[in-house]
């Protein structure tokens, strides 16, 4: 019960910021940067987490951004991702790069629970 009522909660939650995400995903695989360079990248996911009350260290093993939210007592979350861009091609993805960069590798991986 209490899985379903979490799901659902989600799927209320992404419908309404929808709009935004969309935006904040289109703006990313348009504006590509390669990979171990994704400084304004990392700026705007700061920006991003920063906006939605988490706490916000930047620079974390070059560009990396780690954002942590406190919501009280429960368990703990981790996700991590990965974005990173490789210029030749070889991701599989064709990102509509407004720069003309090629190719996008999205990698998320729930850490732990």
């Amino acid at each position: 019960h209490k899985r379903n009522e979490l799901k659902n909660q989600l799927t209320k939650a992404v419908a309404a910021d929808l709009d935004r995400l969309v935006a904040l995903y289109t703006h990313l695989h348009s504006n590509p940067e390669l990979s171990l360079q994704e400084e304004q990248s990392a700026a705007r996911m700061a920006k991003e987490l920063r906006e939605l009350g988490f706490e916000v260290t930047t620079k974390v093993g070059g560009h990396g951004v780690v954002g942590v939210l406190h919501n009280g007592e429960g368990p703990t979350i981790l996700v991590r991702t990965r974005v990173g861009r490789f210029a030749d091609g070889n991701a599989g993805w064709n990102s509509r790069s407004a720069i003309h960069r090629r190719a996008v590798a999205l990698e998320s991986r729930p850490a732990g629970v």
